[in-house]
């Protein structure tokens, strides 16, 4: 088989010509696995000789699989074709001659890399280290770690009380409770601030303060124009809420005592192991920084040929299906909610391409570095992101009947593994 190429403005025109001697066996071998089940008038079924069967059946359809197990053969051949159209045959089927299949397909971009000892020259990990306000943090963290809630007899509540209510909400004129708007045993500590702000919206848990336990009260809020969620932004709400408990949050003083209940004899000691978590992090954090930075400058000082716009579509349709699972809601529900999926493909066909991109480079510096992956090496990245076996023990066992059974599976996290030890080779040689 002869496959030639014609470079157009986007997709490319393929010519794969068939020699005779090919062409006839595969009409052959197309025959054989057909005339089994081939029926006519005056033979045999299974016994049609194969000029009568194409005389009869014609060979177009006869021989149409024959094309199409010519085209996988090419798509074997030319792993970058990533969609084909316009198809054309010239050749007499009837007759043992050559035969000419053209047609034209997008394929995978092509990537000439630019150099990696100049791009590993330009980004270099930057020393860290660790500040009081850091450690200072990181106590104050620990601190709130250690807080506990305790039962009290108290019977009226109080500012920065711990409240164990049940509330049903639903805006002003409406009967049915909104969506999130209900909840049982639900624990707060009134007025308390984190991060910056309260945990209800609004002067919700100022109407609070004061009620007694199993007194129920009727809560009035505004949500703020700009709430996350769009269908109560801006509108006005009525809460249903009864006190059920009264609780009390013990906050531990930070002395050595403190120190003690995390093993530790000092506070010197504590802080200082504080201090290399924290290093530890900010270390982690920088390579991974570093990791980030040196595929964007590979990217930026690589030449990579145009993105077919199929590439682009597949990738916001695979965007888009994690967005709607991550939202829990169908593409109608999306659509109430102003969010289409036209708007949504707008915003994130930027993202979809600069992740192309990356895919392509981290690919042709694999193919050209060969890297690869062993199948214990997936089953460890398996192993490593796997969250709902965690705590299996047999965990291990299953991963691999899993990737044995299912080879796109296998594949999908063959490739992310070699694409993580790729990022580790373009990081490597640039830390000390």
């Amino acid at each position: 088989m002869e496959i030639k190429t014609e470079k157009m403005p986007t997709p490319v025109k393929y010519i794969v010509t068939v020699d005779a001697d090919d062409m006839e066996n595969r009409k052959k071998k197309t025959y054989e696995q057909l005339k089994p089940d081939i029926v006519l008038p005056g033979f045999r079924k299974g016994n049609v000789p194969q000029d009568v069967a194409e005389s009869h059946l014609g060979v177009e359809r006869l021989y149409k699989t024959t094309m199409d197990d010519i085209f996988r053969d090419v798509v074997d051949l030319e792993q970058t074709i990533i969609s084909s159209s316009s198809f054309k045959f010239y050749g007499d089927l009837k007759k043992k001659v050559p035969f000419i299949v053209e047609f034209i397909a997008e394929v995978r971009p092509t990537v000439k890399l630019a150099s990696l000892d100049k791009i590993r020259d330009t980004v270099k990990i930057e020393e860290v280290s660790v500040s009081e306000d850091d450690l200072k943090k990181k106590i104050e963290l620990e601190i709130k770690r250690s807080e506990i809630i305790q039962d009290t007899t108290k019977e009226v509540l109080e500012n920065l009380d711990v409240a164990v209510i049940d509330f049903e909400g639903c805006l002003a004129g409406e009967i049915k409770p909104f969506k999130g708007g209900i909840a049982k045993g639900y624990q707060i500590r009134v007025n308390e601030i984190v991060n910056g702000q309260k945990q209800f919206v609004g002067n919700f848990e100022d109407q609070l303060i004061g009620m007694k336990i199993n007194e129920t009260r009727q809560v009035n809020v505004t949500f703020p124009t700009n709430y996350r969620e769009t269908s109560l932004a801006g509108k006005n709400a009525v809460f249903i809420v009864t006190l059920k408990f009264i609780k009390t949050k013990i906050i531990p003083e930070y002395n050595e005592q403190f120190a003690r209940t995390k093993g530790f004899d000092t506070l010197e000691t504590y802080e200082q192991s504080l201090k290399k978590q924290l290093l530890e992090v900010k270390q982690k954090n920088e390579i991974d920084a570093l990791k980030r930075k040196i595929v964007i400058e590979l990217i930026a000082h690589s030449e990579i040929s145009p993105i077919p716009q199929i590439m682009i579509d597949r990738e916001n349709e695979n965007e888009w299906s994690a967005f709607q699972k991550r939202m829990g809601k169908t593409e109608e529900q999306l659509e109430k909610e102003k969010i289409s999926k036209e708007s949504f493909f707008d915003r994130a066909s930027l993202k979809s391409i600069e992740m192309l991109k990356a895919s392509l480079v981290l690919e042709q510096v694999a193919k050209d570095y060969y890297i690869t992956a062993t199948e214990d090496e997936v089953v460890k990245y398996c192993l490593r992101i796997s969250n709902f076996l965690k705590f299996d023990e047999k965990r291990e066992e299953k991963i691999k009947e899993e990737l044995k059974t299912n080879k796109h599976q296998y594949r999908l996290m063959e490739i992310r593994t070699i694409n993580e030890k790729t990022v580790e080779f373009l990081s490597s040689g640039t830390r000390t």
